[in-house]
């Protein structure tokens, strides 16, 4: 239904993308550790948590001064890229 409302503003974007990142973490709960399927579901997760981080950071970003902006992308930025060391590197 929120999908339907939303329809033509951006924010159905951040909707699906939440919508398949929650069918994508069942899915990887279910699969056996150590499974390739694992390995490409964490990498899916990462990128759609990912997307859904930089939607909000785009459309916070468009309501705030400039200079708030600028530390609500350096937020999301780190955001993303601390999930990246965490998932893949540690």
């Amino acid at each position: 239904m929120a999908l339907h409302r939303s329809r033509g503003d951006p924010v159905a974007a951040a909707y699906a993308d939440l919508a398949l990142l929650l069918y994508c973490l069942r899915v990887y709960e279910r699969a056996g550790p150590g499974s390739a399927r694992r390995g490409r579901l964490k990498l899916a997760v990462w990128l759609l948590t990912a997307a859904l981080t930089l939607l909000f950071s785009c459309k916070v970003a468009a309501v705030v001064p400039p200079a708030a902006a600028a530390l609500v992308w350096v937020v999301g930025l780190a955001t993303v890229a601390g999930g990246f060391a965490e998932l893949f590197c540690f």
